[in-house]
């Protein structure tokens, strides 16, 4: 993909960097848990999977947002960065 001398995790970050709403962070970090080859299938069999979870937790930061002056997290976002206690606690 792209230019040889850029390698695969630099063009995720940058396009996360751009367009997080659009692109997921996959790095060294993230990339083992979930899959090396198959992160971007993991990501969207998760969100279709557990697709109601997922709008649950959608509303809840858009509550949180909406009363801290804050900015609403896409699923894709959430699933980059899953929350500790969200709605169900």
């Amino acid at each position: 993909m792209g230019l040889p001398q850029v390698e695969r995790t630099i063009t995720h970050k940058l396009l996360h960097r751009k367009r997080p709403q659009l692109f997921p962070m996959l790095d060294s970090i993230t990339s083992p848990h979930l899959g090396e080859r198959q992160a971007w299938t993991t990501i969207h069999r998760d969100l279709t999977n557990h697709s109601q979870e997922f709008a649950e937790l959608e509303d809840w930061f858009a509550e949180l947002a909406s009363a801290y002056g804050g900015v609403r997290l896409t699923r894709l976002r959430i699933h980059d960065n899953p929350p500790v206690g969200g709605p169900a606690s």
